[in-house]
């Protein structure tokens, strides 16, 4: 979070929000969006979020393994080639 930012503890309660809409945690700036990124982890990823380009690695992984999430994860350009792979070859998609 930015320590000098004149709204942080505005931005951070946003963030931290359960019930803020996904699109306003997608758009905050980068920094502030790690808190919105956890908040999104304790709630259903929507589809939005799981192939939105800045949600973190690990929830982008994570949501390839939701059968809810995994064709919009898998669309993220921020997957991992091996989650990928892996997930396709659980498919049984040729290579």
């Amino acid at each position: 979070m930015c320590d000098e930012c004149p709204d942080r503890e505005t931005i951070g309660a946003i963030a931290r929000n359960p019930a803020a809409p996904v699109d306003v945690l997608t758009g905050l700036p980068a920094r502030e969006a790690v808190a919105a990124w956890d908040v999104l982890a304790w709630r259903a990823v929507p589809d939005m979020a799981a192939a939105h380009p800045a949600l973190p690695v690990d929830l982008i992984v994570e949501s390839c393994g939701n059968p809810a999430l995994s064709s919009r994860a898998l669309s993220n350009p921020g997957v991992p080639a091996e989650v990928m792979h892996r997930c396709l070859d659980t498919l049984g998609v040729p290579r």
